[in-house]
């Protein structure tokens, strides 16, 4: 009899930890493909989960299992703080956040489908960042490699532009993402539909001639079909993107900045630096070239 009420205690025992669920948040903040304990909700064994973030929420999420699988909850639509928001199993699109919350509190009841978010508003940073391809692989459940996509930070310019100066451009496809600072990942921008090819005329770059607008709604991808030097310029002002032609022109252009001056007389003769007599000379340093009197 002992034995027979230990066998079923060990059935009951495996059969909740079976039915046992474990949910995450996913999305732009906590990141799409991570399911760690900091956005693991807490299984409160009523059929409720909650979850108290650490950080900024923001931007586009799910609920979801660690596989995208039996559970995966999501919108269309916008959740606001205090405000009970029924998700949609299996649902493709994602619940948007209407603004940033600090260290919320996500109470979700997996019976009746209904999310409730406590929190403050938070002031936050957006930075801008490319996303495209890498130099990573990684293989998919089919088995197959495939090419890792990866954000890239761009830098904030001082007239309100972001920049990313690249020495190795090459024949890819990319976007832009809007991040929160130390958001693991952002809102989605790219090229208008139909529009996303930049062909850069007779294989030389635009020299921010040619304008490329960028939306946030029905999208493709930009395609880049040039390689080289060059400077990609953001302008969050204008939802605009242009690239500057920064391929070296010559010796001077590629100068050690740090060189030693060279001496030159005014016929061009190349002087000793310790052999100078009183004069006028030019002096060549990495990519400065000037004159100079020497008394």
């Amino acid at each position: 009899m002992k034995k027979l009420f230990t066998l079923l205690l060990l059935l009951i025992a495996t059969a909740t930890s079976a039915l046992a669920t474990d949910l995450y948040l996913r999305g732009e903040s906590a990141g799409w493909e991570t399911c760690t304990e900091a956005n693991k909700f807490t299984d409160n064994g009523d059929g409720t989960f909650t979850l108290n973030y650490k950080g900024i929420l923001t931007g586009s999420f799910k609920i979801a299992d660690s596989n995208w699988g039996t559970h995966n909850y999501g919108g269309p639509g916008t959740i606001e703080v205090d405000s009970p928001f029924t998700v949609n199993p299996g649902a493709s699109a994602n619940i948007t956040m209407k603004e940033p919350v600090e260290n919320p509190t996500l109470e979700f009841n997996l019976n009746t489908k209904v999310l409730l978010i406590k929190g403050q508003a938070a002031k936050v940073e957006y930075v801008w960042k490319i996303h495209m391809p890498s130099t990573e692989t990684a293989v998919n459940d089919k088995g197959e490699t495939y090419i890792v996509w990866k954000n890239f930070d761009l830098t904030g310019e001082a007239d309100g532009t972001w920049t990313l100066l690249k020495k190795d451009w090459k024949d890819c496809e990319f976007g832009l993402k809007k991040c929160v600072k130390g958001a693991a990942d952002g809102s989605w921008f790219a090229a208008v539909k139909g529009k996303g090819v930049i062909d850069i005329p007779q294989n030389k770059w635009d020299y921010k001639s040619e304008k490329y607008a960028v939306t946030d709604t029905n999208t493709d991808n930009f395609k880049l079909t040039h390689t080289g030097t060059a400077k990609l310029i953001f302008n969050p002002e204008t939802m605009e993107l242009s690239f500057e032609d920064c391929t070296p022109t010559g010796v001077a252009d590629i100068a050690d900045e740090n060189a030693a001056p060279v001496y030159y007389n005014m016929q061009g003769v190349k002087m000793g630096a310790n052999a100078l007599v009183p004069g006028i000379y030019i002096v060549k340093q990495g990519k400065t070239t000037k004159k100079v009197v020497v008394k």
